[in-house]
């Protein structure tokens, strides 16, 4: 609920208006796209605004163009805004457990101190113009935030990152630096989401009743074993696959989030937040979601103890905007379709049919993620490995035939010669 109450507050109805005055130069870009783009309307070209040791050059940047986005991507920075600051002003298994010995908090801290030292090997020995001192400080972010965080995602399944607050931090400390923005955000971001993902690990573990040592060996095994096999596999597709990560990738491998993270690192670390959301620069009014997030669960949580039989006692704020984190790469239409699904099984199923629901519903959903990894599978081994033909029906293929797959859904085109935005810029 609260994640579709955000959804049409905070990204259809803004998004609209936005998109139809012509606001942010939308008029000549897609409501919602993964890429950034120059003045003249085109995927903007990065390798011209960075020098031969991918540092940001001034000189080419103002000879080249300003950076604009997609309507629906500026929102979700506001909606990251927003999110974090209103994340901060928001038994018998235990019993059942005490027979087994816990791990030692001594095995934490050693793997702790180890990745730490392995860390500032990775940035300091290579040239990833990552400074020392920022290390530390992308370590801090995310134990300040792991608890309230882990909070939210413990009671709603709704994982808030820590992204664009990296983002954020490193683009005014380091501007300039692409390389160490991306760095830093994954030291900063990932670290926070691979606690959570541990934290998950653990509670499961609790009330399966498997001992915490062998669950933090379980756990260190395949860490090591997944990080080698990723690493293998991302290899492996970038050297094997052809016409990987471009929008017209005949099997669909088109690299969304790997597109969101170049988009970033183009804003963050190359240009900087201090050209793009600093005020007097066209998205500037986005950083008015950092009160608004601060503001807003003050508001629901006034209402909700006003009256306490009203929807206010069901309203999250950071959930409304955290729900919304997956914009882009997901898209309106993706969010809408799981709040449908939500809506049929968790209330028109639970209040109608609760017998099945109690018993059947979470295999259900189990059910349903195992046959769409078993269906990936298949698909890619019998037909994309083998450059056999798929099957052809509306289910895959009409999707794709219309104006926003095919990045036509323009309201105005440019003439040639002609650019859009400021003539001038700094």
């Amino acid at each position: 609920m609260n994640t579709m109450i955000g959804l049409l507050i905070f990204v259809i109805c803004p998004a609209l208006g936005i998109h139809y005055s012509g606001a942010w130069m939308s008029d000549y870009l897609p409501i919602q796209d993964s890429r950034s783009y120059d003045n003249t309307a085109q995927q903007y070209n990065v390798s011209r605004i960075l020098n031969s040791k991918l540092q940001f050059d001034e000189a080419e940047y103002k000879s080249y163009s300003p950076i604009f986005l997609s309507t629906n991507f500026a929102l979700s920075y506001g909606n990251s805004f927003a999110a974090i600051t209103a994340v901060i002003e928001d038994d018998c298994h235990m019993r059942m457990m005490k027979k087994y010995k816990d791990a030692p908090d001594w095995w934490y801290l050693a793997t702790f101190a180890v990745m730490l030292c392995l860390s500032f090997v990775v940035i300091l020995v290579w040239d990833t113009h990552f400074k020392w001192w920022a290390m530390i400080i992308c370590i801090i972010i995310p134990c300040v935030f792991v608890v309230p965080v882990g909070i939210i995602l413990a009671t709603t399944n709704i994982s808030i990152g820590l992204n664009v607050l990296t983002e954020f931090i490193i683009g005014y400390m380091t501007p300039g630096q692409p390389l160490a923005m991306m760095m830093f955000k994954s030291y900063g971001y990932i670290v926070m989401t691979q606690a959570q993902y541990f934290l998950q690990d653990l509670k499961l573990g609790h009330y399966m009743k498997v001992p915490p040592k062998t669950l933090f060996f379980a756990q260190a095994v395949a860490t090591v074993w997944s990080s080698i096999i990723q690493i293998v596999v991302m290899n492996w597709a970038l050297e094997n696959i052809e016409g990987i990560c471009s929008p017209d990738q005949k099997s669909s491998y088109t690299c969304p989030g790997g597109n969101v993270f170049f988009t970033a690192s183009v804003i963050w670390g190359a240009i900087g937040p201090s050209r793009i959301f600093s005020i007097g620069s066209m998205y500037s009014p986005l950083l008015l979601y950092f009160l608004l997030g601060g503001i807003l669960p003050f508001i629901t949580r006034f209402m909700a103890k006003k009256w306490p039989k009203s929807i206010f006692q069901y309203i999250s704020v950071p959930v409304m905007f955290g729900g919304l984190g997956a914009i882009p790469p997901a898209t309106v239409y993706n969010l809408l379709c799981w709040g449908a699904v939500g809506f049929i099984f968790q209330k028109y199923i639970r209040d109608r049919y609760n017998g099945w629901w109690t018993r059947y519903n979470y295999i259900t959903s189990a059910g349903l993620d195992c046959g769409l990894i078993l269906c990936t599978l298949l698909i890619f081994f019998a037909l994309q490995l083998t450059n056999a033909q798929a099957p052809k029906w509306f289910g895959n293929d009409k999707v794709f035939d219309n104006m926003d797959q095919q990045n036509k859904a323009i309201r105005k085109t440019l003439a040639p010669g002609q650019i859009i935005g400021p003539s001038t810029w700094a």
